[in-house]
């Protein structure tokens, strides 16, 4: 398999954005227990980013699907698109893991993502 540097390249950036998107998830689901934000990385059409979130813990007792839609309202917000679901399952691509973010960071994050006009609740 092919790995592309482009990726490799952006992951810390990636990952940031990822420890962003989990602190606003986390605002918004304030009552979920404790989760890690990941994501698949790929390059689709016009070389643009695109994200599909995930959570880390696959035996998670509660359901994901309200995180894994803010997350990705949140990650669109940031100018990644989502993978396209008829995208090979197997093209090259990249496991991310949210970047761990100080208090100041979160509460920028969350910041962020309410200047922008994502709802809060």
């Amino acid at each position: 398999m092919e790995i592309n540097t482009e990726l490799m390249c952006r992951r810390k950036s990636i990952a940031g954005d990822l420890g962003g998107v989990a602190a606003w998830c986390r605002y918004r689901h304030h009552g979920y227990p404790r989760y890690t934000l990941i994501a698949a990385a790929m390059i689709v059409e016009h070389r643009k980013l695109a994200l599909e979130p995930s959570i880390a813990e696959k035996q998670c007792n509660f359901d994901s699907l309200p995180i894994l839609q803010t997350a990705s309202e949140a990650l669109s917000s940031l100018g990644y698109k989502p993978i396209p679901a008829t995208w090979p399952r197997m093209a090259p691509g990249i496991l991310v893991f949210e970047a761990p973010l100080s208090t100041h960071e979160q509460i920028r994050a969350v910041d962020h993502f309410l200047r922008v006009g994502l709802p809060s609740h």
